[in-house]
């Protein structure tokens, strides 16, 4: 037999035509180059966006939105420095692949949580800069707490749920989406749609007071619809082409939009398309792919004012500087224990929830919910401690998505959970988990239709190559 680096020709027991691969010290050696690369770049795309951040943050976001407390009071090089070094850790943690919702959804928090709430609470002044250190190590933390436990549950044999006939499944998303938008028409009227971009605030207040508080069904019904009955319908209508379906899940969303003005329903309206077909075409998402497209929207965000309002602030600078909020309100005040939540009982409630009581003592209005993501809400309930455990707890909620929907496509599974991401970054935990639909998503995830029960096999998954050739040696 020849060197294990040399090509050889020839048949093998699998058959005839088929060639040995090349020498497996040699493709190891490829694979652990391109690796490294990969790396390299991801850790580069991260220097580049914590710095970008700042920037957008600083000259972009402050001069417009000073007066709704984005302030600017300074931020160091020393701190700058701590919460990159932070980043790189964390980034250098995750896998390089993304082949499974955990993986996709803590590449995307790495970048929309774990960065903006190092630098955003510090850069407005809500967390001092002599504890700069302090906060990084913290959400740090909370990070390898939810990566850890994510990777060690995930582990785990799959959970298979019996898939639904897609007949079935359509019928099902159908005849909610109908349900929904009857009696949504049938509280708010058509009087109830307007403009969007003018008197966003105004306009969130009449839908709560006047759709949402009047109906406890819609209360409960219309977030799900936006975050996952919508984005499911343009999933499911884009992959079986089946276009009435994606014109169904734009119209419920764009109905909403422009009773709410809501601007995360907006965007989860663009990106659901979007990461469709981003996924489809790159047979699977990348960590050095998605820092590509972060540090792409920081730069965009510089020169379009469009994008900086609506998408940047919206789902990167807003979470963070609520962290700070969070942070800075309940070190003083003392924490909530979930009062407002599963231990309402043990409590003689008197103080208000904490998206209330931060829109009172930060905005001075009794009406605004100022919603903060797992890390703000962990921090409001039990401090540092806090902090950790709920993000512990989202780990073990992504790893059991993982083994419920390991065989669904990775298109289908990015982009019909883009809603429910929205939800995991600005919502507090158990909201987001039970209200705001992400428990609704892994369901419909779980008894997803396969393409290879119908006997299509042109959508398979793609192995990667060194897989496709173990296959083939195989055979």
């Amino acid at each position: 037999m020849e060197s294990g680096r040399s090509r050889v020709s020839g048949t093998i027991a699998g058959g005839p035509g088929i060639h040995r691969r090349p020498g497996t010290a040699r493709g190891n050696e490829a694979k652990l180059a391109r690796d490294a690369l990969s790396r390299a770049g991801v850790l580069l795309g991260v220097v580049l966006y914590c710095h970008f951040l700042l920037i957008v943050y600083r000259d972009h976001i402050v001069p417009i939105y000073d007066y709704f407390n984005f302030h600017w009071v300074g931020y160091s090089p020393e701190s700058q420095f701590i919460a990159t070094m932070a980043t790189i850790v964390m980034a250098s943690c995750l896998p390089l692949k993304v082949e499974g919702f955990g993986t996709f959804a803590k590449w995307i928090l790495l970048f929309t949580v774990f960065v903006p709430s190092q630098i955003i609470p510090i850069a407005s002044g809500y967390v001092a800069e002599h504890q700069n250190l302090w906060l990084s190590a913290l959400v740090l933390a909370a990070f390898l707490a939810l990566h850890v436990l994510h990777v060690f549950l995930s582990r785990g044999p799959d959970w298979h749920i019996p898939r639904l006939d897609r007949s079935v499944y359509v019928a099902g998303l159908v005849v909610a989406w109908v349900l929904v938008y009857l009696i949504f028409f049938a509280v708010a009227g058509w009087s109830g749609l307007r403009n969007p971009f003018e008197n966003v605030y105004d306009a969130r207040s009449e839908f709560s007071e006047n759709v949402m508080s009047r109906n406890v069904f819609l209360a409960y019904a219309v977030p799900l619809a936006v975050k996952v009955i919508n984005p499911m319908l343009v999933v499911v209508g884009i992959q079986r082409r089946a276009w009435i379906l994606v014109v169904m899940g734009f119209v419920g969303s764009l109905a909403v939009f422009s009773a709410n003005s809501q601007k995360s329903v907006f965007v989860t309206m663009l990106l659901v398309p979007l990461i469709y077909g981003l996924a489809r075409w790159r047979h699977r998402f990348s960590g050095p792919f998605l820092s590509l497209a972060f540090v792409g929207l920081a730069l965009v965000s510089l020169v379009s004012d469009v994008l900086m309002e609506f998408v940047f602030r919206r789902i990167v600078v807003t979470p963070g500087l609520l962290v700070g909020m969070y942070i800075d309100n309940y070190q003083e005040r003392g924490y909530a224990f979930l009062q407002h939540s599963f231990l309402e009982p043990w409590f003689d409630v008197v103080r208000p929830p904490p998206a209330r009581e931060i829109g009172f003592n930060y905005w001075a209005s009794e009406s605004m919910a100022a919603n903060a993501n797992f890390l703000g809400d962990g921090f409001a309930n039990f401090g540092v401690v806090g902090m950790v455990v709920f993000a512990g707890i989202l780990g073990l909620v992504l790893g059991l998505t993982d083994r419920l929907t390991r065989s669904v496509e990775l298109p289908v599974v990015a982009a019909g959970s883009v809603g429910v991401i929205f939800a995991v970054i600005d919502t507090a935990l158990f909201t987001s988990l039970l209200t705001h639909g992400f428990i609704v998503m892994v369901f419909l995830l779980a008894v997803y239709p396969l393409r290879q029960q119908e006997g299509e096999t042109e959508a398979k998954p793609s192995l990667p190559l060194e897989e496709s050739e173990s296959v083939v040696r195989r055979r």
